[in-house]
């Protein structure tokens, strides 16, 4: 399956309105990471700013929650938004301090 097939399903989810708050924040992760994959940086940052909206309302466990933030705060480090990046980062040990990429 390529990249943009995969897109395009993680789309289709998430306009069918049929998601939990949960799946459609793991549709979204999963399209950030993709997104990643093709050099997409700003969709992929959208997509994580929606996965930590819904993931607060899903009621995801701080150890997949604390994935969402490293991710995004790693992105927010290659588009060179360093505030975004270490607030982001920080969120990540105070869900989870013992996941070590947070401290980096």
């Amino acid at each position: 399956m390529g990249l943009d097939l995969a897109i395009d399903y993680c789309e289709r989810a998430i306009k069918s309105g049929g998601l939990s708050p949960r799946n459609a924040g793991t549709a979204h992760y999963y399209r950030s990471l993709w997104y990643v994959q093709q050099g997409r940086l700003q969709p992929a940052i959208a997509d994580l700013d929606e996965t930590v909206r819904l993931d607060v309302l899903g009621s995801v466990p701080d150890d997949q929650r604390a994935m969402t933030f490293l991710q995004r705060g790693f992105l927010h480090m290659r588009v060179g938004n360093t505030n975004a990046a270490l607030a982001d980062l920080n969120e990540t040990v105070r869900l989870n301090p013992g996941y070590a990429s947070g401290y980096l």
